[in-house]
C-alpha cells in the first residue's frame, strides 16, 4: 500500500485526498486429464463465457502439462466449455460454472475426457464361395506382438468383433480353422 503525505495546519484545515484502488483480477486454470489414467492432455480448447453468455477473451488451449489458463478476469460468474477435444477423445460439452471473487481470485477446475474407442469386425468366408460365411473360425487380435483380450470365434454369419479398442495399429490372425 502506498502512503500519501497530508499536511493539516493553520492555513489548510481541510484537505481532499484522492486514493486510487487497484482492481484485483482473477485467474481460471483448467486442468485437462484422461478419465482412465489421469494422464495430462494437451490440445483441448476451452472457451469462457460471462453471465450473459458472451464469450470472454480468446479460447485457450491446454499445453503439454494439460493446463489452459484464463487470466485477468474481473470478479463475476462465468461458464467454461470445452470447444475442441484432444485427438482421440470425446468432447465434454457440459458447461462448468466458475465464480471469481474476493474469496477466490485463483480458481482451478479439472475436466476429464474419455477416449474414443473403436471396433474391428472380421468376416470368414469359404475360399471357393465368398457368399458362404464360415462359423467356428478362431481369430486373435494383436497389438505390439501381444494378444489383445481373448480369442474370438466366428458365429453363424462368419463374423467376429473385437470391441472397445484404443486407437492404434493392430494385427489379426486366424488361430484355428473352422
Amino acid at each position: 500500500k502506498e502512503a500519501k503525505p497530508v499536511m493539516i495546519g493553520q492555513e489548510t484545515t481541510k484537505v481532499d485526498v484522492e486514493i486510487e484502488n487497484t482492481r484485483i483480477l482473477g485467474t481460471l486454470t483448467v486442468n485437462k486429464i484422461d478419465t482412465e489414467n489421469q494422464e495430462k492432455l494437451k490440445e483441448a480448447e476451452f472457451t469462457l463465457y460471462n453471465e450473459k453468455g458472451e464469450q470472454v477473451g480468446e479460447p485457450q488451449v491446454s499445453n503439454e502439462d494439460g493446463i489452459a489458463e484464463f487470466k485477468g478476469l474481473a470478479w463475476g460468474k462465468y461458464e467454461v466449455k470445452e470447444t475442441k477435444a484432444p485427438q482421440g477423445y470425446q468432447l465434454d460439452a457440459e458447461a462448468k460454472p466458475v465464480t471469481i471473487g474476493q474469496k477466490e481470485t485463483a480458481v482451478s477446475i479439472t475436466v476429464e475426457n474419455s477416449r474414443i474407442l473403436g471396433a474391428l469386425t472380421a468376416t470368414k468366408v469359404d475360399a471357393d464361395n465368398e457368399n458362404a460365411p464360415l462359423a467356428g473360425a478362431e481369430f486373435t487380435l494383436y497389438k505390439d506382438g501381444e494378444p489383445v483380450g481373448e480369442p474370438q470365434v466366428t458365429g453363424e454369419d462368419g463374423t467376429v468383433t473385437f470391441a472397445d479398442l484404443e486407437w492404434g495399429e493392430y494385427e489379426i490372425a486366424e488361430t484355428a480353422a473352422p
